[in-house]
């Protein structure tokens, strides 16, 4: 069983891309191009209605990181508007190490990538707030997850509706987690789900998500992104820039 392979790539990361396409012979693979936060303020205007006044409960944001989302969220359009039943979604910062397919499909949300086998490797995305979070990656990882049309589409509609007010990654994360009946003391074993509880308040799991028990793919620990080199900006003065292009 195979199913389309959607990578996220900005069009000046041509080596990435090359490199991607030299480790994913054989496969289905479909660029996504992904928007470029140095290309100036223009390329956020058509999504300024997913800013907030707030990112990681701060008042400045940086772009790449919002670039980032948005990019991720083009990737779950395709899948929508191309009809497509499951898909697996990636980074360019990714390689493909091994696949196995068998039972994908079957929940809405797979991470496959090697950050989040560290941060759940009993296969289930709710002991992410039972374990040690000490030594763990500071990311649960956006390098490769697969999603099924219908996790496409509530992801779609509950990040219309609270926005962009995170990394990509862990919102993926908070999807799929129960913090509706957790306590205090559950929430704040990892910083960013503590700030997100903040935010985006507790709430019952939207999507049914687990981690692969093998990794699919593993980051190439390329750090030349543009979240990276981000600078940071207050939310009202990039939220003017945006409106004044």
């Amino acid at each position: 069983m195979t199913f389309p392979m959607l990578v996220i790539n900005r069009a000046a990361d041509v080596k990435r891309r090359e490199a991607f396409c030299d480790a994913a012979k054989g496969y289905d693979v479909t660029f996504i191009d992904a928007v470029d936060a140095r290309a100036g303020a223009g390329v956020f205007k058509p999504y300024l209605g997913l800013l907030r006044d707030q990112f990681w409960l701060g008042g400045d944001i940086k772009p790449g990181a919002f670039a980032c989302f948005i990019s991720h969220r083009l990737a779950w359009l395709k899948i929508v508007d191309d009809g497509i039943d499951v898909a697996l979604i990636a980074e360019d910062d990714s390689r493909i190490c091994a696949m196995d397919w068998n039972g994908i499909g079957v929940v809405d949300l797979t991470f496959v990538n090697d950050r989040a086998g560290l941060w759940a490797p009993s296969g289930q995305v709710s002991e992410v707030l039972r374990a040690q979070a000490n030594g763990l990656p500071r990311a649960f990882g956006g390098d490769g997850y697969v999603l099924t049309l219908n996790g496409v589409k509530t992801l779609l509609a509950q990040s219309q509706k609270d926005g962009i007010v995170c990394g990509v990654d862990w919102y993926l994360l908070y999807a799929g987690l129960d913090t509706e009946n957790l306590k205090h003391r559950d929430v704040v074993a990892v910083p960013e789900v503590k700030r997100m509880w903040k935010v985006l308040g507790p709430r019952a799991p939207i999507l049914n998500s687990r981690v692969a028990q093998k990794p699919w793919l593993i980051n190439a620990k390329n750090n030349d992104s543009s979240i990276n080199h981000s600078h940071r900006i207050n939310i009202k003065l990039f939220r003017q820039a945006i409106e004044n292009v």
